[in-house]
C-alpha cells in the first residue's frame, strides 16, 4: 500500500492546468463554445483552467470509477484544498483533491489494488475551475468644482487608468491586465459623448478656464445635473508569470456613483465708471 500511495502522489505531482472546452463555463457570462483561456462577460474578466489528476479505471474489484470525478463532501481524513499533490491520502489508499475555490468539495479517487491484476489503468480525472476578475469603476470630476455656468463650458473628466488584478487558479498564479480604451459621457441633459481619454484639467491642457475641451460640455438649461461615465476596457492575462494572452472581448465598466452639479446663470450689473474705493459711481 505504501508503494501504492508514493505512486498516486507523483501522478498528482505531475499534473498540467489547460485552457481548453469546459462544461464549468455554461451558465458563465462566456457561454459553453470553444474555451481559449479568457472571456469578458457579467461585468468581470472570466479566466477558465483545467487540472488533470489521476482518477480510477472504472471496471474491476475497488475502481469506484463511476464516482469518479463528482464533487463528494470532504472526507473526515482530507486536509482539504491545500493544493499539496499527494497530501490528501485516506486509510485505504484513496486520495481527496479538493477545489481551491471550494475547500469543502473533494473527488475522491479510490485505485485498483495492486494484486488485482485485471484492473483498469488508473485514468485521468478533469476538475476545472473559473477565476473572475472585475476591473475599477471610472470616476467623475468636473471643473468648476461642483457648479458651471449657463453657456459656459464645464469641463468633464473621467478617471479611470490601466491595472493588474492579481488572483489564483488551480494552485497557479494568474494576472489580468485592464487597459482603458474609450469612455462614454452621460451629462444629464439627455446629451452623451463618446472619447479615446478621459479628459484632463484645463491646467493640464494648458487652457483658460470655462475653455472647450474634449470631455467638456455647455448646459443651455441652469439647474441640478448628474454626470455619469463608462469606461471601456480591454484586458490580457497570463499564467504564472508567462507571456501576456489577449482576452477575447472588450468589457464596459459604469461609475459606481453619479456627479452632480449646479449650473448657474450668469448676470451682470451695468455701472456708469469703475468701482473703487472713495468714488461714487451709478451701480455701485
Amino acid at each position: 500500500m505504501r508503494k501504492l500511495s508514493s505512486f498516486v502522489a507523483l501522478v498528482c505531482a505531475v499534473g498540467v492546468i489547460t485552457f481548453a472546452s469546459s462544461p464549468a463555463l455554461a451558465d458563465s457570462p462566456c457561454g459553453s463554445s470553444e474555451w481559449e483561456g479568457g472571456c469578458a462577460g457579467g461585468g468581470a474578466v472570466n479566466i477558465g483552467g483545467s487540472a488533470h489528476v489521476p482518477g480510477s479505471g472504472g471496471s474491476g474489484s475497488g475502481g469506484g470509477g463511476d464516482d469518479a470525478g463528482a464533487w463528494q463532501p470532504n472526507p473526515d481524513w482530507a486536509t482539504g484544498g491545500d493544493g499539496t499533490p499527494g497530501s490528501n491520502i485516506g486509510p485505504g489508499g484513496e486520495t481527496a483533491v479538493c477545489s481551491l475555490f471550494r475547500p469543502g468539495d473533494c473527488v475522491i479517487i479510490v485505485p485498483p489494488p495492486l494484486e488485482d491484476a485485471g484492473a483498469a489503468p488508473v485514468q485521468p480525472v478533469t476538475i476545472r475551475e473559473v477565476a473572475s476578475f472585475a476591473p475599477d469603476a471610472p470616476t467623475v470630476t468636473t471643473e468648476p468644482r461642483e457648479w458651471g455656468l449657463l453657456k459656459g463650458y464645464t469641463n468633464v473628466i473621467a478617471g479611470a487608468s490601466g491595472h493588474v488584478r492579481t488572483g489564483t487558479l488551480l494552485g497557479q498564479s494568474v494576472e489580468v491586465n485592464f487597459i482603458p480604451v474609450a469612455f462614454t459621457f452621460d451629462y444629464g441633459d439627455g446629451t452623451t459623448a463618446s472619447s479615446a481619454t478621459g479628459g484632463a484639467s484645463w491646467a493640464a491642457l494648458g487652457l483658460a478656464e470655462f475653455s472647450k475641451t474634449p470631455t467638456g460640455h455647455r448646459y443651455t438649461e441652469p439647474g441640478e445635473k448628474s454626470i455619469t461615465a463608462v469606461v471601456t476596457y480591454q484586458a490580457e492575462y497570463r499564467l504564472a508569470g508567462g507571456a501576456w494572452q489577449p482576452v477575447v472581448g472588450t468589457l464596459d465598466v459604469p461609475s459606481t456613483t453619479p456627479h452632480t452639479i449646479h449650473v448657474l446663470r450668469n448676470s451682470t450689473v451695468g455701472v456708469d465708471r469703475s468701482c473703487t474705493a472713495g468714488r461714487k459711481a451709478v451701480g455701485c
